[in-house]
Formats: structure tokens, C-alpha cells, sequence
């Protein structure tokens, strides 16, 4: 069983390769603390889903800063908690629906598809996804 990892522990030793960014993030670094994947995810996506919905933030646009959470897939641990950050972002930004999507797709996530950060008080956290896995897959729209 995979054990949580702290940030700053991982060494040189573990190449980060069991990721499907590890490249990048192994130049980033340090890692945020994680865990292996579970329990009940929520995303925001388009109707029908488009698998840029399934792509981290550093493959869809050029950032002014680039940290490890660039390289990972931002997801909510309920409904509710997705729709209140959607709103949120477009009643600042209403275009970003477009980009962004306006639908949610709901999945339980499991060990194998990666690695995620602690549940913040937003109900938010990344996912890290393992090289050679369809997290897409796991999701249904709602």
C-alpha cells in the first residue's frame, strides 16, 4: 500500500516516472503532500465531455508561473463545492465558460488512477494521474 508522501520527500531515487507529467514535475519540484486516489471526485467539464476537460492547466495555456499543481488535474470532492467555484469564476470572468465547460461529470476514484492532495476547506484538490491511465474514463456527466 502506497503511504502518503510529505512535500520535500521525495529523492532523487524516485524519478517521479509512475506520473503521466512526472517529466515536469520532476523539474519543478518539491511535490505538494499526496496520497493514493479515492473516494468521490466532481469536475467541471462541456457538454459532451472534450478531452481537453481531462488535461491540467499547463497543457491548455502558457502560465506566468508553473508549479507541480500546473501538471495536475484540479477536481472537488462533491457537487456543490464544483458549481460554487464555477460560479465564482464567471461571475468574474463570464467568458470562461466557454474554456472552461458548464457541466460537471462525477466519478469515484481509485488507487490506480494516481495520486491526490489532502481536501482543502473548498472541498478542492489535484489529482496526479499515473502514466498510461484514461482517468476520463472514470467519469460520467451528470
Amino acid at each position: 500500500m502506497t503511504t502518503a508522501v510529505s512535500a520535500g520527500e521525495i529523492d532523487e531515487g524516485d524519478s517521479l516516472c509512475r506520473f503521466k507529467y512526472g517529466n515536469e514535475l520532476a523539474s519543478i519540484g518539491p511535490m505538494p503532500p499526496i496520497q493514493p486516489a479515492g473516494g468521490t471526485a466532481c469536475r467541471i467539464v462541456h457538454n459532451p465531455i472534450l478531452a481537453k476537460d481531462f488535461l491540467p492547466q499547463a497543457k491548455l495555456r502558457e502560465l506566468d508561473t508553473v508549479t507541480c499543481s500546473s501538471w495536475a488535474l484540479s477536481m472537488f470532492k462533491n457537487h456543490n463545492a464544483a458549481k460554487k467555484k464555477l460560479d465564482s469564476m464567471v461571475s468574474r470572468h463570464p467568458k470562461l465558460r466557454e474554456s472552461l465547460g458548464d457541466h460537471f461529470a462525477h466519478a469515484i476514484l481509485h488507487a490506480a488512477l494516481g495520486e491526490m492532495t489532502q481536501t482543502n476547506k473548498n472541498r478542492h484538490f489535484e489529482l496526479f494521474e499515473y502514466v498510461d491511465v484514461d482517468v476520463q474514463a472514470a467519469f460520467k456527466l451528470v
